[in-house]
């Protein structure tokens, strides 16, 4: 669907992540049983038109003792660097 809307209506993108772990983004945002992170941030590589005029933005909800911690942090910045 991300890549219909945008070759279709080239709208810009905001990905809302809110977790890295599984267990915490099952919680958080259910469709993440469905989709997880992994196909979520290859959708998000694969969009079409994203570029320095158009990005992505990501935007991610810290909740004390779910999903601020260093190791979160650390993590986030893994995945998105990997995609």
């Amino acid at each position: 669907m991300m890549a219909r809307a945008g070759k279709e209506i080239g709208v810009n993108l905001a990905v809302s992540l809110h977790a890295v772990s599984k267990d915490i983004r099952d919680e958080i945002v259910p469709i993440n049983r469905k989709y997880g992170i992994e196909q979520l941030l290859q959708a998000c590589a694969d969009y079409p038109g994203a570029n320095n005029a158009r990005r992505i933005t990501f935007e991610y909800v810290m909740l004390a003792g779910k999903n601020d911690s260093d190791a979160d942090a650390r993590e986030l910045v893994r995945l998105i660097r990997t995609y």
